[in-house]
């Protein structure tokens, strides 16, 4: 059959091949060869090469019918009846040029595909036109063939349970004249694995379902990953199939905030909030948000667990004043957990009665008749409720221990108080044990909610003495606990400062790798890196445990430990015997000492980690004599300031010192780090006359991690305060400090 568009395109071929006086590019267009027929609802791939075009846009496609539409015309243009395309590019190959003028060649590819029903005639016309000049055409004919059988499956899975319910699979096929069915086959890497795999039930012939059912109990691989496939009967080429794994179903993800709080302070420093993800198998942790996200403050050092939450610097209109932290489990976002809080106007320490939470404390002070008392302990506050769930008391060397102890919570203002804050007094239903009668303390809590200060009250009226602290616990963190520990421990005439490993073999402890330093008032270093062993017991539901720890070889002291987190935890000397005479000469003999210890991760330890800023707190005593039985607490000596060492051993310390109700205020000259090992975090420094400016001589400092650790004063003789305390970058919450 002649057609008019093949003589055009003939003419377009030797014009563009010859043109005006002959060219030496002459414009060319070809197709790919035609496949002939293409099945219906089948797709094929047309490309079209260009050669010499002085445009890079490669060709112009079109479809036709190959039946006469005019006598100039040999062919019908259509649309739908003809089938469709969807370009796939143009690819430039190569490109000359010539004078002005660049010449491409490319290849311009279409994806087609036909219709499932061929047209009248069943004859398509697809036509490739060159952009620069229409004139170069090249066209290919092809038949539309009968629609190959396709076959789908319904019903799919990707997971299923050793012993779940059965699966009913639907096959669907189509264009299948026959009508059938399929052929079901149940394998394994290739090979039937029925019936470990579990098993598979055709319905009759012609069969359009299936019914799986899995094994039993978990199988061995590769028959924990097997295939269901269906063939169609009429075309063994055409298949459907279904991979899937099978497999333990997982535990429920769930998503819990473990420290949340009820109110923070406009302009207060950051707080760190954690999250745990329980059956988090891969570990993912969680996302964090704040809604609303505007005028709400901010959520930055997003870890996998934790976050900080920065207030605005003012109180914010409502509802902006009421946000919510959201975490949101990666590995299933459909779980999370989440609290609202209020943010206040006022930077004041917020009420303890306003808050809830399970926290760990200790207060140390003097009872009425001026003899040293010491509790330790863990209590559960419910928005003015109050339970104390654990319970350690030294009276003077009188140990006494109790749990269950309920009472209310009360707004207060006290004198003499944590600095005349707002606080609150806890008015127990029942005494302390061991008390005497004490039914009431006081607490005060910081912006955070989470830490705080506790303290001392008699006769409900006033603090005799205030020397403690408050730390909302993790309870989570109570089952594992355990690990490298720097520590804390301090009294008005003695302390020490050290670290030690601390591991648990079920209900056994031992504490090995230790190490102390340890001073005394007006004598200075009495221990210098001395051993430290011991023994432990796991703490118990309220975080309580016990130590017996052995300082340099002498007699083992008992203490009383109550778990804050991971991290930290607080600790106590709770000894009955601690005044009693021993069988040689003790160099530190501590009666009625408190503190604690940080998580220490000595691999992030190196030798540049004592480098940086870091600020002070310390606390101490001007008595040169040992707390007995009858003696008074001694006269506070404490120093605040900042410590900061560079990279070339220079040390600088800015600080204030108070001595009763005097205060100094220096820099020692040319202070300098003596030594730092990374392997144990212990570096002593020497100051130039420190002493004599109201500082110290020498010091130990123990660092838990580059960020934070523990300072003790090792200068000799009566210029010893003893002061022992933390190191911390920056503080920005109490829990950081024993």
């Amino acid at each position: 059959m002649q057609r008019v568009i093949g003589k055009l395109a003939l003419i377009g071929l030797f014009l563009a091949l010859t043109g005006c006086g002959g060219s030496s590019f002459p414009l060319a267009l070809v197709i790919s060869t035609s496949p002939g027929t293409i099945s219906g609802g089948g797709t094929y791939t047309f490309s079209a090469t260009t050669t010499n075009s002085t445009t890079q846009s490669g060709v112009i496609w079109s479809l036709a019918l190959n039946t006469p539409s005019s006598t100039t015309d040999s062919t019908t243009p259509c649309s739908s009846p003809c089938g469709t395309w969807v370009n796939a590019g143009t690819a430039i190959t190569s490109q000359t040029t010539s004078g002005s003028t660049t010449y491409y060649n490319t290849v311009t590819s279409i994806t087609y595909t036909a219709p499932l029903t061929p047209p009248t005639p069943n004859a398509i016309v697809l036509t490739a036109a060159a952009p620069s000049n229409a004139a170069v055409t090249a066209d290919i004919i092809f038949e539309v063939g009968a629609p190959a059988v396709v076959v789908r499956l319904a019903n799919t899975f990707t997971t299923i349970a050793p012993g779940a319910a059965p699966v009913t699979l639907n096959a669907t096929v189509q264009f299948d004249s026959t009508n059938d069915g399929v052929n079901w086959t149940l394998a394994a890497a290739g090979s039937p694995c029925s019936p470990a795999c579990g098993t598979l039930s055709p319905a009759a012939a012609p069969s359009f379902s299936a019914v799986y059912t899995p094994p039993a109990t978990l199988p061995t691989a590769p028959n924990n990953s097997p295939t269901i496939t269906a063939t169609s009967v009429a075309s063994s080429t055409s298949t459907a199939f279904d991979s899937f794994l099978i497999q333990t179903p997982p535990l429920p993800i769930s998503v819990q905030i473990t420290n949340p709080f009820t109110t923070v302070a406009a302009g207060s420093p950051g707080v760190t909030v954690n999250a745990q993800v329980t059956n988090d198998q891969q570990g993912q942790g969680v996302t964090w948000s704040i809604s609303p996200s505007s005028n709400t403050g901010s959520l930055s050092a997003n870890e996998a667990l934790s976050v900080l939450y920065t207030p605005p610097n003012t109180a914010p209109q409502p509802p902006f004043n009421t946000p919510t932290i959201t975490a949101t489990s990666v590995a299933d976002p459909t779980k999370s957990a989440s609290f609202t809080f209020t943010i206040d106007s006022s930077s004041a320490a917020k009420s303890a009665c306003d808050t809830n939470g399970q926290y760990a404390f200790y207060s140390r002070t003097t009872d009425s008749a001026h003899k040293p008392f010491l509790v330790l302990g863990s209590m559960t506050l419910d928005n003015g409720k109050v339970m104390v769930n654990s319970v350690d008391v030294n009276d003077n060397l009188q140990i006494v221990s109790g749990s269950g102890i309920s009472g209310t919570c009360s707004p207060a203002r006290l004198a003499n108080s944590f600095g005349d804050a707002s606080t609150s007094v806890i008015t127990l239903d029942s005494p302390l044990p061991g008390s005497g009668g004490k039914t009431s303390f006081a607490l005060s809590l910081y912006g955070d909610g989470s830490t705080g200060q506790s303290g001392d009250v008699f006769g409900n009226v006033q603090p005799i003495g205030v020397d403690g602290t408050l730390v909302r616990q993790d309870p989570g963190s109570f089952t594992n606990f355990g690990g490298e520990f720097s520590f804390i421990l301090s009294e008005p005439s003695t302390s020490a400062t050290g670290r030690f490993t601390l591991t648990f073999n079920g209900a056994r402890g031992a504490v090995t790798k230790g190490l102390v330093d340890a001073n005394v008032t007006g004598v200075g270093q009495v221990v210098s890196s001395g051993a430290l062993t011991g023994s432990a017991t796991p703490p118990d539901a309220n975080g309580r445990g016990t130590m017996s720890l052995n300082f340099a070889g002498q007699e083992s002291r008992a203490f009383g430990y109550y778990v804050v987190s991971a991290r930290q935890f607080l600790l106590s000397e709770m000894d009955p015997n601690a005044a009693s005479a021993a069988s040689g000469p003790r160099a530190y003999s501590p009666v009625m000492s408190r503190g604690g210890g940080y998580t220490q991760s000595l691999s992030s330890l190196t030798s540049a980690s004592i480098n940086g800023v870091r600020t002070l707190l310390r606390n101490g005593s001007e008595n040169t004599q040992p707390i007995t039985q009858s003696r008074d607490m001694a006269s506070i000596f404490s120093i605040s300031g900042y410590f900061e060492k560079d990279a070339a051993s220079r040390v600088t310390i800015s600080y204030r010192a108070r001595f009763n109700v005097g205060v100094l205020a220096a820099t020692p000259s040319d202070p300098k780090l003596v030594t730092f090992d990374p392997t144990t975090g212990r570096a002593t420094l020497a100051y130039n006359s420190g002493a004599g400016r109201g500082f110290v001589d020498s010091a130990v400092i123990y660092l838990a991690a580059p960020n934070v650790g523990t300072f003790l004063d090792i200068t000799t003789g009566a210029a010893n305060h003893a002061l022992a305390g933390s190191l911390t970058v920056p503080i920005n919450e109490g829990s950081s400090q024993p």
